[in-house]
């Protein structure tokens, strides 16, 4: 599908773009560019994929090595879709996610570089962790009060590069908690 195709069919005004790696094994350890990832304990491929949830259209993907970073190239590849989306529509404002793999400068930097607004995990920290624990305890009152899941949000101002703000999700329900 053509970049005009797909913007023609993208519901206004703000297309998102998820970045997205998934670990995708191997079925022989000597296949080309698997590589043996410890964390999942596999030989495996890392590909990634930039596709707009909304419509569900992939962009971009991409085979990649199994132990690379999951924000290894993924700025020419993100430069490269952004490209291609401005050639059809140069005023388009596009909204761009990924998890914590992607919250790296290099990906702020070409976000703020081509004016795109960003979403991106960051991993905790204890100085975040400690930021987020009266989410967290509100969370955790709300479902002793309730008996029903909470999900809460927060904004906080923060400075870490080029990251100053952040918001955190706190979850609690039936014993287990999580912040990100």
């Amino acid at each position: 599908m053509s970049a005009s195709s797909l913007l023609r069919s993208l519901p206004p005004p703000i297309p998102k773009l998820a970045a997205t790696r998934t670990s995708d094994p191997a079925d022989w350890q000597n296949s080309w560019q698997s590589r043996r990832d410890g964390y999942y304990e596999q030989h495996q491929y890392f590909p990634i994929v930039i596709s707009e949830p909304t419509t569900q259209h992939v962009l971009y993907a991409a085979l990649c090595p199994g132990s690379v970073h999951a924000a290894h190239g993924a700025y020419d590849d993100l430069q490269f879709v952004v490209d291609r989306l401005r050639r059809a529509r140069p005023d388009v404002a596009i909204h761009v996610r990924g998890d914590s793999g992607f919250g790296v400068p290099s990906m702020y930097k070409i976000c703020e570089k081509n004016r795109l607004t960003y979403t991106f995990g960051i991993s905790a920290n204890k100085r975040l962790q400690a930021m987020a624990q009266s989410l967290l305890d509100r969370a955790v009152a709300e479902y002793e009060r309730t008996g029903v899941k909470q999900r809460l949000f927060a904004h906080f101002a923060y400075q870490a590069g080029s990251v100053p703000r952040l918001i955190c999700r706190g979850q609690f329900t039936r014993g287990l908690s999580n912040v990100s």
